[in-house]
């Protein structure tokens, strides 16, 4: 499996120099699908069922991408963008939601900057072509 549960990491590609994306989401089964669809991508993926897992993976070591669902319990996607803004401003910040309506994406956009908004269920191609085009602004190693 790709992803073991709960509260590890996995590391999907060990190379230094690639860029390293963190995929935040409550549902396990959506963490699942980025990790099989993305495998072969060149990038490291770690991934974090909530945003206070989220903040301990941000605080152990560099991310450049940060993937994250809104609606999740404890801690809003909104809440943890706001923290990563703050903390890791560096960091290009991705949303994915089931549901965006526009009030939602404009709460968002009014608070933080987001370079991209995902619908569920991901697109593997969708996805591989933003994935590229954030690397290309943020580049690894920065």
């Amino acid at each position: 499996s790709c992803y073991r549960w709960p509260n590890h990491h996995k590391v999907a590609v060990m190379i230094d120099f690639l860029p390293t994306i963190l995929f935040v989401d409550d549902e396990k089964s959506t963490l699942n699908s980025m990790c099989r669809f993305l495998r072969r991508e060149p990038c490291r993926m770690l991934f974090a069922e909530s945003g206070m897992d989220a903040l301990a993976i941000l605080a152990e070591g560099k991310v450049d991408i940060l993937v994250t669902d809104l609606r999740m319990p404890e801690m809003t996607g909104l809440e943890l963008l706001e923290i990563v803004s703050n903390r890791f401003s560096r960091i290009l910040r991705l949303v994915d939601s089931a549901t965006m309506e526009k009030r939602e994406r404009d709460q968002v956009l009014e608070k933080v900057a987001v370079y991209e908004f995902i619908s569920k269920p991901l697109n593997p191609e969708e996805f591989r072509e933003i994935r590229r085009m954030a690397i290309s602004i943020v580049p690894a190693g920065e």
